[in-house]
């Protein structure tokens, strides 16, 4: 983050699971801690979306990134099926 301060942090992913029944799961850390997560359990062949935000203090130089814990699912990476964002409030 360029200064420290309190920010919204919020991200959005659209899954679309595969041949199995998966719990599918993507988190936001703000360098080696996790900020928020998405949790979604899914049937086979399914499409399904989820979004979180929250309000956290984040110290100047850390960096936000995401990852995914998820096992034969397609994540839709265009801009209005995922994107993560944060700022300063």
């Amino acid at each position: 983050m360029p200064v420290s301060g309190r920010y919204y942090v919020f991200f959005q992913m659209f899954f679309n699971s595969r041949e199995y029944h998966h719990s599918n799961r993507v988190a936001v850390y703000a360098d080696n801690r996790i900020l928020l997560m998405i949790h979604k359990d899914m049937p086979p062949f399914k499409e399904n979306t989820g979004f979180a935000g929250g309000v956290f203090f984040l110290a100047a130089g850390e960096k936000l990134y995401t990852k995914a814990f998820a096992f034969d699912i397609r994540t839709w990476m265009e801009p209005n099926h995922c994107y993560f964002g944060a700022y300063l409030i």
